[in-house]
């Protein structure tokens, strides 16, 4: 019985706050301009996120408003920003064979992890040149 009277006292709480905030639409319907005593409002606070980097050159970043009565709305459809997206796998670049940049692009092509660490001396070896040609020569 006390668990039932919780749950219907619940229920009339959130009733009331819907009843006030679709109080605060019926009162903005048709409105020209959108002031800063209507956001006051409406809007309880902002939720901002950390910009993520997706790709090289694009950003994500995840905006969270609160309104007052009813807290944060979901829209139905939109996409699932609650799971980061995965990084698209690389794409794999033609490299022609007559440039200086075939042996690099051989090299890179058959390394199978996430990262390379070369020395210079590796280096010069993958692209078939000196690369200090003053420090050698000295």
């Amino acid at each position: 019985m006390t668990r039932l009277t919780a749950e219907l006292e619940t229920m009339q709480e959130q009733t009331g706050r819907v009843d006030k905030f679709m109080g605060l639409v019926d009162r903005y319907t048709s409105f020209d301009e959108l002031t800063t005593p209507m956001l006051n409002e409406f809007v309880e606070k902002v939720v901002v996120d950390e910009r993520e980097s997706v790709g090289r050159y694009k950003r994500k970043q995840r905006v969270d408003v609160y309104f007052n009565f009813i807290g944060l709305v979901e829209l139905p459809g939109g996409p699932d920003t609650t799971q980061p997206a995965a990084a698209e796998p690389p794409k794999e670049k033609y490299v022609a064979a007559n440039t200086s940049f075939a042996s690099p692009g051989e090299y890179l092509s058959q390394q199978t992890g996430d990262s390379v660490s070369l020395s210079f001396t590796e280096v010069e070896q993958v692209i078939s040149k000196p690369l200090l040609y003053l420090i050698r020569a000295a």
